[in-house]
């Protein structure tokens, strides 16, 4: 294994573990101290982020066909965790430009949690939402031939293309 390709596995397990810890650290300000939610989050986000540290290990390892769950559920949770990630971050900015903007400061702050409280599992569900539905159409591709006129002298060339829409 070379310098670039050990840099470069160690840059992604630090990427899954910063947006990790800060989904969780953003989550965690919701819910009370010590409460079955908060450890049930805390659980849930460390073994998932754990578990695809070592899926990105394992995948530079080409370990065989004995890695595809594992690499199946690696890759859901980065496409979640991209989407909470990006969702607080939205959240964050907006609370950001209310504070420099200092209009309705005082509301926000006294309603900050119950706002958070709102937004996090509205965010969960969507994520959860498209998840799912990205599963669905992944799961079942459309195959659709399409046929090309030229008008001039063409070999006789067959042509596949392969598109993935995002």
């Amino acid at each position: 294994m070379n310098i670039y390709r050990l840099l470069r596995i160690c840059l992604q397990a630090v990427e899954i573990l910063a947006a990790s810890s800060y989904i969780l650290v953003r989550f965690s300000q919701t819910l009370p101290k010590r409460s079955t939610g908060r450890k049930v989050l805390f659980a849930t986000i460390s073994f998932f982020s754990i578990l695809t540290v070592v899926a990105i290990i394992f995948r530079s390892c080409n370990l065989g066909a004995w890695y595809l769950p594992v690499q199946t559920i690696e890759y859901t949770w980065v496409i979640i965790l991209l989407e909470l990630t990006i969702s607080v971050l939205a959240l964050d900015a907006f609370r950001l430009l209310l504070h420099i903007s200092k209009k309705k400061k005082c509301w926000i702050k006294q309603h900050d949690i119950r706002i958070r409280r709102i937004y996090y599992p509205i965010t969960i569900l969507i994520s959860c939402l498209i998840a799912v539905y990205g599963y669905i159409h992944f799961s079942n591709p459309v195959i659709k031939e399409v046929t090309f006129e030229l008008n001039k002298p063409v070999p006789d060339w067959k042509i596949i293309a392969v598109s993935d829409i995002h």
